[in-house]
Formats: structure tokens, C-alpha cells, sequence
């Protein structure tokens, strides 16, 4: 687990307070990354300057190094906090460290037109398996992706301030009274920094929800939104189990509030000894 922070503000750099911080490197004490940036509006012919703060706190679990965050490409600028754990893009199997991977296809996502680069985009995150919450900044086309996979499996949460700055977080302080809201799982939020009114306090943000795979496709852009994370566990059935210790040999691995629930319906009909976990 993995912990992101990103703030947009029209003011002034806004990090974490101290409380957040450190409730942040809990969740990923091997690696802190911070990385602010100027991104420059003309929306309605008038220049902005708007203020972005990335920062991510890694708990290496997979590769043999620690990848640090946020992952930044010096050729385009864009940005990636990811708190996740991708199995799979478009059915193939990751073999290594997966935010990598998840950056490199989407800087390759985006090297097309504006309009082509947003479904790009949309179309990647609705192949990736397994649980994630990201925030991804499209540089070239000045887009701020964020949103969580389908079932909700890594937290993030937002707010809003006062003068109408953007603020995600994996976690928050809730001593300090200030109200936040969690991000739904029901599509991919953006942020099109080149439709934001200089003369409005807040940021327009446009919501792609997610689609079943069996409804259809309507005319409007939506995220195919597929809940295949569950993973099967079986051990040799011919194992010798001790007569003093639980059976193991069949499990279910499921992850999520919805997956917690769906073991508790299957799990009965395979064996009255299996287990069932979620995180």
C-alpha cells in the first residue's frame, strides 16, 4: 500500500499538514516523493497560473528495487502517483514493478490529439486488473486524471477549500475538522485545465462512469468497469492435511467490501473450511 497526495490551487503550492504527512509515510515508509509544478491556463483567452503538488509514499512490494514516486517524464512533464497493484493490462500478466508499466502505456496513451488522447486514456485504466487509486497528470494536453478501480479497493479522498483548491488524499487527519468526501468508484474523474474559468473559484471536473460489460456503449464516453479481481487459490487436493489443523486446501482470495461479500455466498458452497480475506 501506497499513499497520494495532490493538491490544485490558483493561489500558492499546497502541501500536507503534518498530521497527514506522517499518516501518509505510515502507509509507505521506504520512499517519499514530492514534485510542484506551474501549469499555465489560457482558458477564455485569459493566463492562468495554477499551482500543482504531487507527492507519494511508496511501500515497496514487488521488483527487486524501490520505484520511487511521484514517476515524472522529463520529456512531457506528466505526472504519476499511483497507490495500486495491477495484475494485468489487456489480459497480459506484469512480470515486475507495475507502476512503471501503468506510466509508460499511459504517456503512450496520450501521444495523440486532445480529443483522441482523453479515450485513450479511459480506454487503458478500463484494462488494468487489479486494485489502484492514481492521480495522473497529462501534461501535453494539460488533463488531471484520479479516480479508483471499479470496487474501490484503495482509498482516496478529496475536498475543497475555501478559495476553491483541489485537494486529494489516500488519508486525513480527522482531528483537524475538515470535511472530506470520498471519491467515488463509479468512473474516472478529470480535470481539463484549459476549460478552468479564471473567473470561477473552482475546477471543472468531468466524471467518466463506469460502464458493465454487458450494457451497451451509449454515445457519451464511459469506463468499462469489470470486477474480475477475484483470485482462486487451490492446493493439491491429494495433500495430507493433520487431523488438528484447519483444511486449507481450497481458497478464495477476495479483495474489497463487494469481493468480502460475494466469498461469503461462495465460500459455503465449496467447503465449510475455507477462509476468506479482504483488504
Amino acid at each position: 500500500m501506497c499513499g497520494i497526495f495532490f493538491s490544485l490551487s490558483r493561489t500558492e503550492h499546497v502541501i500536507p499538514d503534518a498530521n497527514t504527512q506522517r499518516l501518509l509515510r505510515n502507509r509507505g515508509p521506504d520512499s517519499t516523493g514530492q514534485h510542484q509544478t506551474i501549469i499555465e491556463s489560457s482558458a477564455k483567452d485569459v493566463s492562468t497560473r495554477l499551482h500543482a503538488t504531487f507527492l507519494s509514499t511508496v511501500l515497496a512490494l514487488r521488483g527487486n528495487d524501490i520505484v520511487e514516486q511521484p514517476l515524472r517524464d522529463d520529456t512531457t512533464g506528466s505526472i504519476l502517483c499511483w497507490n495500486g497493484e495491477a495484475w494485468s493490462i489487456a489480459g497480459q500478466a506484469i512480470d515486475g514493478n507495475d507502476s512503471k508499466l501503468v506510466f509508460t502505456r499511459l504517456l503512450d496513451a496520450c501521444t495523440g490529439t486532445r480529443e483522441a488522447s482523453m479515450r485513450h486514456v479511459i480506454e487503458l485504466l478500463s484494462v488494468v486488473r487489479g486494485p489502484y487509486a492514481l492521480v495522473f497528470y497529462d501534461a501535453s494536453h494539460k488533463r488531471i486524471y484520479y479516480g479508483r478501480d471499479c470496487l474501490g479497493r484503495r482509498s482516496l479522498l478529496q475536498k475543497s477549500t475555501s478559495d476553491g483548491t483541489l485537494v486529494l488524499s489516500s488519508v486525513c487527519d480527522n482531528a483537524s475538522g475538515e470535511s472530506w468526501a470520498e471519491v467515488e468508484a463509479d468512473g474516472i474523474h478529470v480535470v481539463d485545465v484549459e476549460l478552468a474559468d479564471p473567473t470561477s473559484n473552482s475546477f471543472p471536473v468531468t466524471k467518466v462512469p463506469h460502464r458493465r460489460s454487458d450494457q451497451e456503449e451509449g454515445s457519451d464516453l464511459s469506463f468499462v468497469g469489470k470486477s474480475s479481481s477475484t483470485r482462486l487459490l487451490l492446493t493439491d487436493s491429494d495433500s495430507t492435511v493433520p487431523s488438528h489443523e484447519p483444511d486449507y486446501r481450497q481458497q478464495l482470495c477476495f479483495t474489497g467490501f463487494w469481493g468480502s461479500r460475494t466469498a461469503k455466498g461462495v465460500l459455503g458452497k465449496i467447503t465449510p473450511t475455507a477462509h476468506s480475506t479482504h483488504t
